[in-house]
């Protein structure tokens, strides 16, 4: 009786661990999808939880470059099945024409891409089949504030030509304006940065045009001119301590050098644009990010699976900006306990001045005065993540955007790219002038169209 109290405990743990040692062989093995973009790791954990037969895998697949992803697209070398690519340095249609990517027929995303804004719709579908599904989009320029405009009562500048006709009519401006505000942001860079954000856009416009990428255009020079005075107008003297205090505490009514209409609040930031000869813009130039789907992926319908997950999940603010729907304000989710707090205070504050001695009493007033003024100032200005008036002003922008492909001209390398941002750093540092600048460009261009012939 004894032996078998002693054996009966063992047996039982021996069958144990025979049982489970007998599930873990018979439990399948979880399906790996893997993914080379950081775009995808809030999407992971909460797919994964919907989905216990399946591992995501996010991996850094190393060198960005053009040829590196068509290199890994064709060796499948680092064998990931979705990735993320900007619209402003890999061309979707010509790695959907060499092969290199599925299309993505799962119904839910082709519905998706269909309610879309044209110019989104036109980047992503190739041949009526869809290739791939955004992620983020960016406008990339310059952003003038409109609430500080309507607030100075200055017209609005829609275009750079507008803005440099501001900059040389500024001196007419009210002196209590020039002593707070500034035209632009950035004011250390900002020669460089502005040229930066001139020739992409210019590049841009003849993309749209559909026709050979030249300086040499009175366009150009119109612009480059503009800049040279915009120059002389903010050439600071950065040991000026009195010139740059101001410099450094102006509040700017443009915005230089930042990704901009991302972040779903557009109110604040109208982007500028070029102006054909005689004519008005009529479109603005975007980058979106797409995951694409490797041609040589085993896991296609996980994949697509995937991105249909993301789909419903993007935030309010990528969703406005994608899709061309009707469009419900979204509260922000932090606003009913910050308004909560102010009431509170507010309350407080009252209740405070009624029970006050007559010593304190004016303090009291004072500083509830003083809360009452930052409902409209702190509390209001952040209801929404999404405002009707953003809405409303992203609406007419996203009509006419359009998404470029990279220039024509870095296609196979980046010459123009390396070669022109030493150019642009000499005009920076003015050891060329403007039309320096233009011709040494145009001969860079003619260059490199003939070692590509």
């Amino acid at each position: 009786m004894k032996m078998t109290r002693r054996i009966l405990p063992l047996l039982l743990a021996f069958l144990m661990l025979v049982s489970t040692s007998a599930l873990a062989e018979q439990a399948p093995a979880k399906r790996q999808l893997v993914v080379a973009s950081y775009l995808f790791e809030p999407y992971i954990a909460p797919f994964e939880a919907e989905n216990l037969d399946v591992e995501v895998v996010s991996i850094d697949w190393g060198e960005r470059s053009y040829e590196a992803l068509v290199n890994n697209l064709v060796t499948n070398a680092k064998g990931f099945d979705l990735f993320a690519l900007e619209t402003d340095a890999y061309d979707m249609n010509t790695l959907v024409a060499k092969g290199y990517l599925a299309p993505l027929d799962e119904q839910a995303l082709t519905d998706g891409a269909k309610e879309m804004y044209k110019g989104i719709q036109d980047a992503v579908f190739f041949d009526s089949q869809l290739y791939g599904w955004p992620m983020e989009l960016e406008m990339f320029g310059l952003g003038a504030d409109t609430a500080l405009f309507e607030k100075l009562n200055i017209p609005l500048p829609r275009s750079f030509q507008e803005m440099f006709e501001l900059v040389n009519t500024w001196e007419q401006q009210p002196e209590d304006v020039r002593e707070k505000y500034i035209i632009l942001s950035d004011v250390s860079n900002y020669r460089g940065a502005l040229l930066m954000k001139l020739v992409d856009q210019y590049a841009a416009l003849y993309q749209y045009k559909n026709q050979p990428l030249t300086f040499e255009t009175p366009l150009f020079r119109e612009i480059m001119q503009g800049l040279d005075n915009l120059s002389e107008a903010m050439d600071f003297d950065f040991e000026d301590e009195v010139r740059m205090d101001f410099v450094d505490n102006a509040i700017p009514l443009i915005s230089v050098g930042h990704g901009m209409l991302s972040s779903g609040d557009y109110k604040s930031n109208y982007p500028l644009q070029l102006v054909y000869e005689g004519e008005q813009a009529d479109f603005y130039p975007g980058v979106l990010t797409l995951a694409i789907l490797n041609a040589n992926s085993d896991n296609k319908d996980l994949a697509q699976r995937f991105l249909a997950f993301i789909k419903d999940k993007t935030s309010p603010q990528t969703q406005t900006l994608l899709y061309d729907r009707p469009f419900e304000p979204v509260e922000s989710p932090y606003y009913p306990d910050s308004k909560k707090q102010w009431e509170d205070k507010k309350a407080k504050l009252e209740e405070a001045i009624k029970t006050s001695e007559p010593a304190g009493k004016q303090a009291l007033e004072d500083e509830l005065a003083a809360h009452l003024m930052s409902l409209e100032l702190y509390v209001e200005p952040y209801r929404y993540v999404v405002s009707p008036e953003s809405f409303a002003l992203w609406q007419g922008i996203a009509q006419r955007l359009f998404i470029p492909p990279p220039a024509t001209i870095m296609k196979g390398g980046d010459a123009f790219g390396t070669h022109l941002l030493p150019l642009m750093q000499r005009y920076e540092h003015k050891n060329i002038n403007s039309e320096q600048f233009i011709k040494e460009v145009e001969s860079l261009i003619q260059l490199i169209i003939s070692e590509n012939e």
